[in-house]
């Protein structure tokens, strides 16, 4: 079976090309900070603030709800699950090609900037529901999409000038500060 990770965009998971339900709320803010954080082990107390937004619930009832989450995260993912638990905490598991931001980073660090950006698929994670996410990761993501747009337009320069001129017009009002579009 290939199974295939997204998160440039909204949150997804594919097994052979058909996408594989993930529950709604706590359970996709889990896999979305795993994926993230791809094949590191992510410290549970670090995982409760997360999936609470920095609001869990007193005592011991926090971490046997997360652990109920990634219990249901796992029946939900079937095959296609990568979760791995250790003592320092819970990990997910994928390889390189099967990690939309992965292959995104490989491929801006080889130069094919053109590649990487048709990986983008909207707005990062925009169907999971967590204020941490979105201001601590997901500006780093946005960085990483509009360097690489700079740099596409870099190297396009001199070759297409009726399609880049309307698209640096509107990545001027998109992104009014980047000089690079300016220029």
């Amino acid at each position: 079976m290939i199974v295939e990770y997204r998160v440039l965009g909204p949150l997804e998971v594919l097994a052979d090309g058909e996408p594989v339900a993930v529950p709604a709320g706590r359970g996709r803010v889990l896999l979305a900070t795993l994926l993230l954080r791809a094949n590191e082990f992510v410290p549970v107390d670090e995982l409760v603030d997360r999936v609470w937004d920095g609001e869990p619930p007193a005592g011991d009832r926090a971490y046997k709800t997360l652990q109920m989450t990634v219990s249901r995260l796992r029946q939900a993912l079937g095959e296609a699950n990568c979760l791995q638990t250790s003592s320092r905490g819970y990990s997910a598991a994928v390889s390189p090609e099967q990690l939309d931001l992965t292959r995104f980073r490989a491929l801006t660090a080889r130069g094919d900037h053109r590649a990487a950006l048709e990986l983008w698929r909207g707005p990062v994670l925009a169907n999971v529901a967590s204020e941490s996410l979105h201001r601590d990761d997901v500006p780093l993501l946005v960085e990483e999409h509009v360097v690489a747009l700079e740099r596409r337009i870099d190297q396009d320069l001199g070759r297409d000038t009726d399609v880049l001129v309307p698209e640096l017009r509107r990545l001027v009002n998109q992104y009014p500060l980047r000089e690079t579009f300016w220029a």
